[in-house]
């Protein structure tokens, strides 16, 4: 009898996104018109950045969407929230990728390395905050320290991916935020912000 073995069939891996979730701690400054002519801490508790990227293995990189936001100051619960697009490069490779053995089984291997991190953020920036009723313009309501601005948030950073298990990388990095708008926009004038963010977080694609 004559047995022919045919070849199994090669299964691609569907792309899905790397899911990254990253909170931390933003130091960021501010100045606006009048009331906040000097530059003024923002005084935020937390800063969140959930992101959804896709791998470029070609060109060492994810490339995606994420969303900002800056949660807990005293000018307001959430002072700046966006969605944008983020860039990450890794000089030595990806950290973290999907792959199917030659026995077809599906798994996700993740490695340490260093990555070099863009964002821009077209982003709401609000200022809430009664003043104290011994301030001049506490009977003027019109000129209260409050003023919501759009601006496009960029920031530049680095950091480090490191293995926690092979479906599960975390992350640490130092990103630095930069945003300006210079016309007038519900009695704020010209708006501007800046500082560091130092972020943690974890990602995976395994799901």
């Amino acid at each position: 009898m004559l047995t022919i073995a045919l070849p199994m069939e090669s299964k691609a891996l569907v792309p899905v996104p790397t899911l990254r979730m990253g909170i931390g701690y933003s130091p960021i400054t501010f100045t606006a018109g009048t009331e906040f002519s000097e530059s003024t801490p923002l005084e935020s508790i937390i800063t969140v950045n959930p992101m959804f990227l896709w791998d470029f293995p070609g060109l060492r990189s994810r490339i995606g969407f994420h969303f900002l936001t800056d949660i807990g100051s005293p000018y307001g619960f959430v002072s700046t929230a966006g969605i944008g697009f983020t860039g990450i490069l890794y000089p030595l490779g990806i950290s973290s990728g999907r792959e199917i053995t030659e026995d077809f089984t599906e798994m996700v291997k993740s490695r340490n390395g260093p990555f070099i991190q863009f964002s821009m953020t077209p982003t709401k920036f609000s200022i809430t905050k009664t003043p104290d009723v011994s301030s001049p313009i506490y009977n003027t309501p019109s000129l209260w320290p409050y003023f919501s601005v759009r601006v496009i948030e960029i920031a530049v950073g680095a950091g480090y991916d490191f293995k926690i298990t092979d479906d599960l990388t975390g992350f640490g990095s130092l990103l630095y935020r930069n945003a300006a708008f210079k016309e007038l926009e519900a009695g704020a004038g010209a708006v501007t912000y800046g500082g560091l963010s130092v972020m943690v977080g974890v990602m995976t694609n395994f799901y």
